[in-house]
């Protein structure tokens, strides 16, 4: 199988703690190892709930600290392209919860960035029906 991919959520609410922590550690390739929240009673009920001990106030240190594979982002939408652009220009790549941004304007510079960064950019759309 090879090794798992360490994976960082950066924002640590309702998103985070209910849907993508659980669905990271429950998969056999991915590894939960950091979290970052500019919210720190968000971040220690986080680290209680799922077991991360490596939390971080500024998602950039989180990125400069940790090697992640993979950054899982669950902030507001109108955090996205910011968050999405420096984990791409960190060489890590992104995840994100939809709506992927707030215009296209953003979208598209997600885009081009990872392009940019040869990291791979996805959207998440796991309640689409909801």
């Amino acid at each position: 199988m090879g090794r798992k991919l360490n994976v960082g959520i950066v924002g640590c609410g309702a998103v985070a703690l209910k849907g993508h922590a659980p669905a990271i550690t429950a998969s056999r390739y991915l590894r939960l190892v950091a979290a970052s929240d500019v919210s720190e009673k968000a971040l220690k009920r986080f680290g209680r709930k799922t077991g991360v001990k490596r939390l971080y106030t500024d998602y950039r240190e989180m990125l400069e600290r940790e090697e992640l594979d993979l950054v899982d982002v669950c902030t507001p939408p109108h955090t996205h392209a910011e968050v999405a652009v420096y984990s791409a220009r960190q060489g890590v790549n992104v995840l994100v919860e939809k709506p992927m941004a707030v215009s296209t304007r953003e979208c598209r510079r997600m885009v081009e960035e990872a392009k940019r960064a040869g990291v791979k950019l996805c959207v998440v759309k796991n309640h689409r029906y909801i």
